[in-house]
């Protein structure tokens, strides 16, 4: 069975992607849909059509470890479909979640996907290129400073000045702190 699955810089229309993606089985730990939001697809996550979160995060959920999608211009909306999906009982603990390119803002949100199902084992968070003001990387700096297993945080080309660094500052200085209590119990 295939285990690794990347479908980047195909654009794939909603129909196809829905169904591959509900074709998937164990072990399928690791899936790339980066890129596949673009020309006609513009929205693709950002429409009901599209049930990729609800199949791979629903009733039967993938045992993925990672997950890629960047540049499909999931924005706010499906950030939060993504967020839901992570939320219920069951998801998958990703350890790795690339949304890279994706004009995300809420860090609140973020924040949600930081500490769903994932937040205990989640290790690389790959925010490039997105739009986080100060505001919204004080609210994902919340969820860093309790996420023991975050190694890499990617928030390069961003909007964020003296406000977040601070509120990451801490964020790193806390989070240093909750993993030298857990180092022998932790899931990372």
């Amino acid at each position: 069975w295939i285990c690794s699955l990347d479908l980047a810089y195909n654009p794939l229309p909603a129909g196809a992607l829905n169904a591959l993606v509900a074709a998937l089985q164990e072990p399928m730990r690791h899936l790339s849909i980066s890129h596949v939001a673009c020309g006609d697809n513009a929205g693709l996550f950002r429409t009901p059509t599209t049930r990729v979160f609800g199949t791979v995060f629903g009733q039967r959920p993938l045992p993925l470890c990672s997950l890629s999608m960047a540049g499909n211009d999931v924005e706010d909306t499906g950030l939060r479909a993504l967020a839901d999906s992570l939320s219920v009982a069951g998801a998958p603990s990703l350890e790795e979640l690339d949304l890279a390119s994706n004009r995300l803002k809420d860090g609140n949100l973020l924040n949600k996907v930081l500490l769903g199902c994932s937040g205990q084992r989640m290790q690389s968070l790959n925010l490039e290129a997105n739009e986080l003001t100060d505001i919204a990387v004080i609210a994902l700096a919340a969820g860093v400073a309790v996420s023991p297993c975050l190694r890499r945080l990617n928030l390069a080309r961003n909007r964020f000045g003296d406000g977040g660094a601070e509120a990451l500052a801490q964020a790193v200085q806390h989070q240093g702190s909750v993993v030298a209590q857990e180092t022998e119990s932790s899931p990372c």
